[in-house]
């Protein structure tokens, strides 16, 4: 049996940007996964005022990575695929060596890595290869739209020496993203991959697990469903980057 590995910076990325081809595999009888790398809960200590903010807005006072971790859960299960969450903190909550805050604003989320998270590249590719993915396809983010993490988990698949299916990162990529300044698109195959009514269907159903982390990008249900549909009749499907050899 064929085994799709999906690595996800958040708990939400991979179902958002390829649910509707894991709905397709499964379906074909291949397993999947979706591993999420940055599922941990926050570090003890005070939050910034930047999370503070984004735990109102998700309505997640108490335990806000546990409900994410529930709504991951819920959302890969409507795909049939399976859900494994390494306990690293996201962005958001990270600190550095003097207890500052490494990521405060929305703005340094999406700017450079500090150098106290430089290790984590390497911390992470470690974690990976101890979960065994030899002979598995193994889908990695492009990082377009530059998230810090989507670029942190982006080169930490790279040092793995593996081949790697790259996918696009949605929503960013449904609304003009590029990749980040300096960053070099991964050499390889471009093939598009036709989502059908019934897999999209389970895609719009995963992705609306979300429900704390949806108002971040929509105004609703409705509008991400216009959203996605748009964006794959533009796209004519799903584009996967594959590794040349494969081609």
């Amino acid at each position: 049996m064929p085994q799709h590995i999906y690595l996800s910076a958040h708990l939400d990325d991979a179902v958002y940007s390829c649910g509707g081809l894991i709905h397709h595999q499964v379906q074909s009888g291949d397993a999947c996964t979706v591993l999420t790398v940055f599922a941990g809960d926050p570090p003890p200590g005070a939050l910034s005022a930047f999370a503070q903010e984004l735990h109102r807005r998700w309505e997640t006072p108490d335990a806000p990575m546990a409900r994410r971790r529930e709504e991951d859960l819920a959302a890969c299960g409507q795909l049939g695929a399976a859900a494994l969450h390494f306990g690293l903190p996201e962005a958001l909550y990270r600190k550095g060596e003097t207890g500052n805050h490494l990521y405060p604003s929305e703005e340094a989320i999406f700017g450079q890595v500090h150098p106290d998270d430089r290790p984590l590249v390497n911390t992470l590719t470690d974690a990976l290869a101890e979960v065994g993915l030899a002979g598995a396809q193994i889908y990695a983010p492009l990082a377009i739209g530059g998230h810090i993490d989507h670029r942190i988990l982006h080169a930490a698949a790279k040092g793995l020496g593996q081949p790697l299916w790259y996918y696009r990162d949605l929503p960013y990529a449904m609304r003009g993203a590029e990749l980040p300044e300096g960053a070099r698109r991964p050499k390889g195959v471009e093939s598009i991959r036709p989502i059908d009514p019934e897999d999209l269907t389970a895609w719009l159903v995963a992705a609306a697990s979300y429900q704390s982390q949806g108002s971040t990008f929509w105004d609703g249900v409705d509008s991400m469903a216009k959203e996605f549909s748009a964006y794959l009749d533009r796209q004519g499907g799903m584009h996967i980057l594959a590794p040349a050899s494969d081609a």
